[in-house]
């Protein structure tokens, strides 16, 4: 007969052990989450959770689609230390308080090479952004490519009612050529009285920089400064597109900011802009949210740390896919900016800038952040203005898809 006792004790025991190696576990994933054997159970974590904040805030929002990141099967291979061998900074740009660092970083055994965004607080890495300061942010960087012939005025009657700033990315020449042979064709190749220009920061590859140069040498469209291209230094492209606009195209009226995965109905837009005149002098318009909170999440794509926005709330802002607005705000908002520090998100940096000028942000019909179903009566007709997340190809498509509405 079996010792219940003994039994038992023992299997108390067992359990007793299970407990301490599940604590160790927990213990171990939230100290080492960084670590190359655990960074995928991280990383489902962390996609789960960005997928679930992104259908949130979509249906707050009304959307009706949403991206979500899929998890895919794994295999966890170990692998031997290595070490990391610094490479000299290929370029170290100023930013009042902020320095802009991008480093190449050599990975030995693995022989690649990483290139890494730091952003570093001159002064003190954890002291928390201020809300304003004097003249800390000087947009001072120089012109790679100016194209002063953008903004050109052929005639003496003649005018610029628009200015369209498209942000881009070298690689994308097929996106670009896609939205010059749709859309643009209102432009008239800058021409007309629209205009519109692709927006670039600097790269370190040599040859995708010149592949972009010969593509300006045919399209005369582009516009370059010499800042790291990268997402976080976006708003670095927007004072660019600012300053463009109140220096070498003060006679458009309005100013269009967008990006080049975007369908912009021009049509449209104009007849929005014609109706919406007098409103647009003291706003900025397109798809607003009046609330809005920061994402503390690090694997989202719009995180702020509570160093960079120590605020549990933003003043709202108009979605960076497309946002329309006067050239009167271009203006202030571009003056004002020198005492407001910089933040990474643009769209939300324009939101701060325009809080501070006691304008406000106009949410407009039509705007749309996400891509609605397509139908070539809705989409050339005048209740949606634009559309994201429509590829090259696609756009191609719905430009000549015809609308036979009877």
């Amino acid at each position: 007969m079996a010792d219940k006792t003994k039994t038992t004790t023992y299997g108390k025991g067992k359990v007793f052990l299970l407990i301490l190696f599940f604590l160790f576990f927990v213990v171990l994933v939230s100290v080492y989450t960084t670590s190359n054997r655990l960074t995928y159970i991280y990383s489902v974590h962390a996609t789960i959770k960005s997928n679930l904040q992104d259908v949130f805030f979509g249906i707050l929002l009304g959307n009706t689609s949403f991206s979500v990141t899929p998890i895919t099967p794994f295999s966890v291979t170990p692998i031997t230390p290595f070490s990391v061998t610094p490479i000299t900074p290929f370029s170290v740009t100023p930013n009042g308080t902020l320095t802009i660092i991008t480093a190449p970083t050599t990975v030995a055994g693995n022989h690649r090479v990483v290139s890494k965004i730091v952003l570093k607080d001159a002064s003190n890495i954890t002291t928390a952004r201020p809300d304003v300061c004097e003249t800390c942010f000087s947009h001072n960087f120089k012109y790679v490519i100016d194209n002063d012939v953008i903004c050109k005025l052929y005639d003496d009657s003649g005018e610029i009612y628009l200015i369209i700033f498209i942000f881009t990315t070298h690689q994308r020449q097929q996106e670009r050529n896609a939205i010059r042979q749709t859309w643009l064709n209102y432009t008239n190749k800058n021409k007309a009285n629209i205009r519109y220009s692709f927006l670039l920061g600097e790269v370190p590859d040599e040859n995708i920089r010149k592949l972009v140069e010969e593509e300006n040498k045919i399209h005369n469209d582009i516009i370059k400064e010499d800042f790291v291209d990268t997402y976080q230094n976006l708003t670095y492209k927007t004072m660019m597109a600012f300053k463009y606009a109140i220096t070498k195209c003060s006679r458009a009226k309005f100013v269009l900011k967008t990006d080049d995965d975007m369908w912009v109905n021009i049509p449209g837009l104009l007849k929005v802009l014609k109706r919406e005149e007098t409103t647009l002098q003291t706003a900025v318009g397109g798809a607003c949210h009046p609330e809005a909170g920061p994402i503390r999440n690090p694997a989202s794509k719009w995180y702020a740390s509570f160093q960079s926005y120590p605020h549990n709330s933003y003043p709202g802002f108009c979605s960076g896919t497309g946002y329309v607005t006067s050239m009167n705000v271009a203006r202030k908002v571009f003056d004002i900016s020198k005492n407001v520090p910089f933040f990474h998100l643009e769209d939300v940096y324009v939101a701060i800038c325009i809080r501070k000028l006691g304008y406000r942000l106009y949410p407009i019909h039509g705007f749309n952040a996400y891509r609605p179903t397509f139908d070539p009566c809705l989409y050339k007709g005048d209740s949606l203005i634009t559309s994201h997340e429509v590829p090259a190809k696609m756009l191609i498509s719905y430009w000549n898809t015809a609308c036979n509405k009877q």
